[in-house]
């Protein structure tokens, strides 16, 4: 089986109605019920879900259905924590991603406005997939669902293509590590420390020494700044109704976030678990969400405080608070003495 080449760009939409929400979910409908019997890895973070039928290719075995994760952040969730992200290390990625097989698919959500989607299995445990390119450079595919017949590809910025197939297109050793859950106390003690930001305005945005982005914020009439340091985890700028930016537009590019953030207040910020995915709401209806992807080993983001606190949320299913180290502090005092 071969796979067509031509798309169909009439269905390719910038803005999804409910209608087209409706109509994606009835594409996909075969799915339901439905037991992937082989997944795997491939290319760092590509998910491969085989169904049906068992066809043998020049590349080797696969389903006569098939559901690939491409361009997008990914976990593995239940209601209480996260098993895995798309960047966690590769023999953890490939252990935990099994415990999706032979588990039926008991629904498929895909929500407006950018068609994050959310595939969860018998056994309680569920894939949610997270946008994060406006599709404007480059562009990249989001995940795809294909059949004999034909196969949906969900694009970047809230697109998606249709077309008909006009002719026919292993596991390494297990790492045992122990995972963590975020209670509703830590999302509400996160959530005290975060809310001292509300009211505040984005001063700039630039890069540290890793190239990770370092939003500045600034309280009205002082000079002392907060910094927010976006580590592991993706993130995307939106409002209701346009992908304004997202963090695999440009590599490690901090430009999107100063442009639509900069003087712009904070005005709220809310935190879900079961990670610490966080959004900020700001003037003119714009939002900064993001998206934890790492259930081990990586910070997720950091805030500096003015008195050099900081608050840091991950590793693992973690936050803590950090006080500076004497050193620090007595070089800031002799700066301000100076």
């Amino acid at each position: 089986m071969k796979w067509g080449c031509a798309l169909d760009d009439t269905l390719k939409k910038k803005i999804i109605t409910d209608a087209e929400i409706k109509y994606l979910h009835a594409l996909v409908q075969p799915l339901i019920g439905m037991k992937p019997w082989q997944i795997f890895r491939q290319f760092g973070s590509y998910l491969y879900f085989d169904f049906g039928e068992l066809e043998l290719t020049k590349w080797g075995e696969r389903g006569a259905i098939r559901l690939v994760i491409l361009d997008c952040a990914w976990r593995i969730e239940n209601e209480d924590r996260v098993l895995v992200g798309c960047d966690d290390v590769h023999p953890i990625m490939d252990e935990r991603i099994k415990q999706l097989e032979d588990q039926a698919i008991v629904s498929l959500t895909v929500t407006k406005p950018w068609l994050d989607t959310a595939i969860s299995f018998e056994n309680g445990l569920t894939l949610r997939l997270f946008a994060r390119s406006s599709g404007r450079n480059p562009k990249h595919d989001f995940w795809f669902f294909s059949d004999p017949t034909y196969t949906l590809s969900i694009g970047t910025g809230g697109t998606y293509q249709y077309y008909d197939h006009t002719n026919g297109f292993g596991p390494r050793k297990p790492v045992s590590e122990e995972i963590l859950s975020i209670s509703e106390t830590d999302i509400q003690s996160v959530q005290i420390i975060l809310n001292r930001l509300i009211g505040t305005k984005v001063k700039y945005v630039e890069a540290d020494s890793f190239e990770n982005p370092v939003i500045f914020f600034k309280e009205k009439g002082e000079k002392v700044l907060w910094e927010l340091t976006l580590f592991n985890l993706d993130w995307r700028l939106e409002t209701d109704t346009e992908f304004l930016a997202g963090s695999l537009d440009e590599h490690r590019s901090y430009e999107p976030l100063h442009q639509h953030l900069k003087s712009k207040r904070l005005l709220s910020i809310e935190i879900t678990r079961p990670a610490f995915d966080t959004t900020f709401m700001f003037e003119d209806n714009i939002k900064l969400v993001l998206f934890t992807y790492i259930a081990q080993r990586a910070m997720h983001y950091k805030l500096t405080m003015p008195d050099k606190r900081t608050l840091e949320i991950g590793r693992d299913s973690k936050w803590s608070i950090t006080e500076p180290d004497q050193y620090e502090l007595q070089s800031t005092k002799k700066r301000k003495k100076k």
